[in-house]
């Protein structure tokens, strides 16, 4: 299993995303999501939030799942 976690000062909603498709919504710290039953191969992972500003913040990162 893999965690994607998420720090950000102050009270936020974090968008999770697997490929495009949001996955998951953490509105509560330890921002985090817990990657189960990803299927093997290349994804796309992307985490989010809308600013206080109204500017949209993110992280985004592609990743190799193998099974074992």
């Amino acid at each position: 299993d893999m965690t994607l976690s998420v720090y950000v000062e102050g009270t936020a909603t974090i968008d999770f995303y697997l490929d495009g498709q949001q996955v998951h919504s953490d509105s509560m710290e330890p921002y985090a999501w817990q990657l189960d039953d990803v299927s093997p191969g290349w994804h796309q992972v992307r985490a989010e939030y809308v600013k206080p500003d109204g500017t949209t913040a993110y992280a985004q990162a592609d990743i190799f799942v193998l099974t074992v």
